[in-house]
């Protein structure tokens, strides 16, 4: 093939980024979005209902529709990859069980050197605990 035939092919089967469907649906992109005024008033009706020695959760009735997660993790907890990674697997576990369904809002505070404790079936007793 000569080098245009190449460019031409390698356009016409670019995908471009809007076209790609993500299997999560708009509620997902959602479940972790909070204003400062959200924020403020989840902090203030919220109770703590897990106290670990690694992380505490608090639960608040919901102020939307449909539950959400704001997960708090300082630079303490670890380093950046670490605390990413932490995050994205409590959203996934948060999504996947479906705790957006129930009536309230989370919130997860990671503690001091957290990150790289946690195994994704801690993190999934610890999000089973809280609702629980």
């Amino acid at each position: 093939m000569q080098k245009k035939e190449l460019v031409s092919l390698f356009v016409s089967t670019k995908i471009s980024r809007t076209s790609i469907v993500t299997p999560m649906s708009s509620i997902a992109r959602e479940i972790t979005r909070f204003s400062k005024k959200e924020i403020e008033s989840l902090f203030k009706h919220a109770r703590r209902v897990v106290r670990h020695s690694y992380v505490d959760i608090l639960k608040a009735p919901r102020l939307k529709e449909f539950g959400r997660i704001l997960v708090i993790a300082s630079a303490k907890t670890g380093n950046a990859v670490q605390r990413n990674k932490v995050k994205r697997q409590i959203r996934a576990l948060f999504y996947q069980k479906q705790y957006y369904l129930l009536p309230y809002d989370i919130i997860w505070i990671s503690k001091k050197g957290s990150a790289p404790l946690f195994t994704f079936e801690t993190l999934a007793k610890l999000l089973e605990k809280a609702y629980s």
